[in-house]
């Protein structure tokens, strides 16, 4: 249950995020009158999607493929690098997201051409399909069954709310919905540093696993409200 739980957030959260960024394309160009550029949106996304699949398709096997201690190593070391590139999204992307719909919108500005457009909303859903197969590639081996129900409900509940808020024009809190995700983004990376380094390094004892785990968890958190933070200390 907690393997479904955690891919089920890492799921919402990639998908949400690509489904939003495809939206906020597509919607603006409806607006400026550039409807005949919509499907070079739709083929880049579409090619993201796949490309993503095989990606992901081409990391399960091989994984799937390696045995005992190389197979360890390499569950490790993928907890590893998801450990990292959820310090980078939480990070660097959160701070992003901020002005997304302002950036995003100057960027299809600049790419307002068929190889531009589709260039973008591909990068952009291949960028989150890649963050989903590193960050699921280490528990699926444990639950394969959990793992992937866990994908598909995120997914299918992330294109929902997506859907909704541009069709029925659904008003959502996005900053509260990413502040939320990005927390438990922290917390599955925590354990994945802790479990990344003990099992890498063969470090015995639960006592190590719990201190990285805290020292990732407690730094992240003072990274990720770093400006509130500063607002609550200047404010006294």
């Amino acid at each position: 249950m907690l393997g479904l739980l955690q891919t089920f957030f890492l799921s919402f959260r990639e998908v949400f995020e690509a489904a939003l960024l495809v939206g906020i394309i597509l919607t603006y160009l409806k607006q400026s009158g550039r409807d005949t550029l919509i499907k070079y949106v739709l083929y880049g996304t579409f090619g993201g999607v796949i490309a993503s699949l095989i990606v992901g398709l081409l990391s399960y096997l091989q994984m799937s493929t390696s045995e005992g201690a190389e197979r360890e190593f390499f569950e490790a070391l993928m907890k590893l690098i998801a450990s990292v590139l959820i310090t980078y999204v939480v990070v660097w992307i959160g701070r992003q997201n901020k002005n997304i719909a302002k950036n995003l919108k100057e960027n299809v500005d600049r790419r307002s051409s068929s190889i531009g457009l589709f260039s973008l909303a591909f990068i952009s859903v291949l960028r989150e399909g890649i963050e989903l197969v590193v960050f699921t590639l280490a528990s699926i081996g444990k639950n394969s069954f959990e793992t992937i129900t866990g994908i598909l409900i995120g997914l299918v509940l992330a294109v929902g709310l997506v859907f909704a808020m541009f069709k029925y024009a659904i008003k959502i809190n996005i900053k509260r919905i990413f502040k939320f995700l990005g927390v438990v983004l922290i917390v599955l990376g925590a354990e994945m540093f802790g479990e990344g380094i003990v099992d890498l390094f063969e470090i015995a004892g639960e006592f190590y696993e719990l201190l990285l785990i805290g020292i990732y968890f407690v730094s992240m958190i003072i990274l990720f409200f770093d400006e509130d933070l500063k607002r609550v200390f200047s404010k006294e």
